[in-house]
């Protein structure tokens, strides 16, 4: 082979890898921020949702019915840390939660996730009180559990959940 054959050989390399190279550089630092923005945008904040299960009765010899498990709609509390302006969130949720301040506040810090559960089954002040503050990225939901009035009646036929 030819040495200007070479030499147009290795040019044509170094000009490839120069141009993988700054197409690489222009995506992934000088567009960092759009692709970022583009992929968390296709993180959606879902809940699996599933059917509601139905209340189980029983029966006694007089026909009267009784619940051995139905389903109650309990509030939680849940932050998107990155949405959360307030300075003093943690402060403000610590006092209404009876949770620690230190421990909010380590949940808040954690601007990578989208969704940190603060507290499950609130009682109905807690839930009013939280949504009266009106604070950005802290959101109060339904979750559904099952309840079992009856406390273990029958519990080996009708199984349990939770």
């Amino acid at each position: 082979m030819r040495p200007w054959r070479a030499i147009l050989v290795l040019v044509f390399l170094f000009t490839l890898g120069a141009i993988i190279i700054s197409r690489l550089v222009f995506l992934q630092i000088v567009n960092q921020g759009f692709y970022k923005a583009l992929a968390q945008g296709q993180q959606n904040i879902s809940a699996f949702s599933k059917g509601d299960r139905g209340t189980i009765f029983i029966q006694d010899k007089n026909g009267e019915f009784y619940t051995l498990a139905s389903n109650l709609r309990i509030p939680f509390a849940f932050v998107s840390p990155a949405e959360v302006k307030d300075p003093e969130a943690a402060e403000k949720l610590a006092a209404i939660l009876q949770i620690e301040k230190d421990e909010i506040a380590l949940k808040l810090q954690n601007t990578n996730s989208l969704f940190e559960i603060l507290k499950r089954r609130l009682s109905e002040e807690e839930a009013q009180n939280i949504q009266e503050l009106k604070l950005a990225g802290v959101y109060v939901e339904q979750e559904q559990v099952r309840s079992y009035p009856q406390a273990t009646l029958a519990s080996h036929v009708s199984g349990f959940t939770n």
